[in-house]
């Protein structure tokens, strides 16, 4: 049983942990509609993007090891979004539903 604050995890193989200090503003921020990123290397940031937006996502180069923290509504528009993002450096071209990360 989990206790406010903790935070249930269960790996491919099936093995459950419980993380004690879960940061549960970031775990329940789909459902409310909001991207939320704590600490979030391009990566993290990017997954979440491709799943909301249903683009693809590639990487060529060396990326920017920058975190993000902050939030974005996902009623955003995905070029509203890439606006920000660039505005830390982080560099994109896109081709239809395929993003590519430049550095």
């Amino acid at each position: 049983m989990l206790k406010p604050g903790q935070q249930g995890q269960m790996n491919k193989a099936g093995n459950f942990k419980v993380i004690e200090d879960a940061d549960i503003e970031e775990a329940v921020a789909w459902k409310n509609g909001i991207f939320h990123f704590e600490d979030a290397d391009v990566k993290t940031v990017m997954r979440q993007i491709a799943r909301w937006y249903d683009v693809s996502v590639e990487y060529k180069g060396n990326i920017t090891t920058e975190k993000f923290v902050g939030a974005i509504s996902r009623n955003t528009n995905i070029s509203e979004v890439f606006k920000i993002l660039q505005l830390s450096d982080v560099h994109f071209k896109i081709e239809d539903k395929k993003v590519t990360v430049l550095p």
